[in-house]
């Protein structure tokens, strides 16, 4: 199996909804089967609900957020993850200066998805049509990295 783990800030907008873009994609698609995912933020309150418009976007999708519970980043998730991918460069930042053994193993999002705008914008407190955005960026994105992920 290998484990890959999507990073943000509160992990309720935007790594809560790459995990749910992740698993809908695995689940439609049997080579990826393989791939398990989780996320989590560098300051979540542990049992955060995913943001309102998060949950709406990801139905609106046929993803599925509505039982999310937000984590915070541990070492044992990043001992236990394969890949790691971050929002920003200030989420990966973050991860390195935490965690500098992950180095080998952390990604920008859209830097392993060869985007060179590098940054996934946060849409916290932005409209339902900025969550809506952010959402096919990240589907987009997900849709990239994947067989990467799966060496195919």
């Amino acid at each position: 199996m290998k484990k890959v783990l999507f990073i943000c800030t509160g992990n309720t907008c935007r790594s809560s909804m790459a995990e749910a873009i992740a698993k809908k994609i695995i689940s439609e698609n049997a080579e990826f089967e393989n791939i398990l995912v989780a996320s989590a933020g560098v300051y979540a309150l542990a049992g955060d609900k995913a943001n309102d418009h998060a949950i709406i976007v990801a139905h609106e999708n046929g993803a599925n957020l509505e039982n999310h519970m937000a984590q915070l980043l541990s070492h044992e998730l990043i001992k236990e993850a394969d890949f790691i991918f971050t929002m920003t460069s200030s989420h990966k930042g973050q991860v390195l200066a935490m965690y500098p053994e992950a180095e080998h193993k952390t990604f920008l999002l859209k830097e392993y998805a060869n985007d060179p705008t590098l940054e996934v914008m946060d849409p916290f407190g932005q409209s339902l049509e900025v969550y809506r955005q952010t959402y096919q960026e990240l589907s987009n994105l997900i849709s990239e990295i994947l067989p990467k992920v799966q060496g195919l």
